[in-house]
């Protein structure tokens, strides 16, 4: 009977661990996509300031001066 008992804890020993084991594999796993959430939102707000520099009104005025000719060249 004794014996019984002590098969039977050491199996529940060995699955606290398993238990352990997995948990801590899940925060590891879990920290670093946190760190790389973060990263991803500073380059999207990055790209975000980046598109509202080209898409501001001084910027398009001035892409659409270029692109049209002046009304001297076409005379």
């Amino acid at each position: 009977m004794a014996a019984f008992w002590c098969v039977a804890l050491l199996f529940v020993a060995l699955g606290r661990v398993h238990f352990r084991v997995v948990t801590t594999n899940v925060a590891y796993n879990l920290g670093r996509l946190k760190a790389q959430e973060s990263s991803l939102l500073e380059e999207r707000s990055v790209l975000q300031a980046e598109l509202a520099k080209l898409t501001g009104k001084r910027t398009l005025e001035d892409l659409s001066e270029k692109k049209t000719p002046n009304k001297d060249q076409v005379k």
